[in-house]
């Protein structure tokens, strides 16, 4: 069984990720994440609520959400 969700991610303009849990977040490069948990948020408006709460300026650092599609397979 394949099971698909959407879900957004963020990112920066130089196309670093947010990782991490629980207020220890940090922005990896793609290659770098390895086992980090990606922040990942249910819609648009969530991801960046999320990053406004935390006290970011996504206008001034240039963040922005990006939809993703997460795959699950199950035997």
């Amino acid at each position: 069984m394949n099971i698909q969700r959407e879900r957004w991610v963020l990112r920066t303009p130089d196309g670093k990720i947010l990782v991490g849990q629980q207020r220890n977040y940090n922005w990896r490069k793609l290659e770098d994440v390895k086992d980090a948990r990606i922040a990942t948020y249910m819609s648009e408006k969530k991801a960046m609520r999320a990053m406004e709460s935390q006290g970011w300026d996504v206008n001034v650092y240039g963040i922005y959400a990006e939809k993703v599609i997460e795959s699950y397979v199950s035997f």
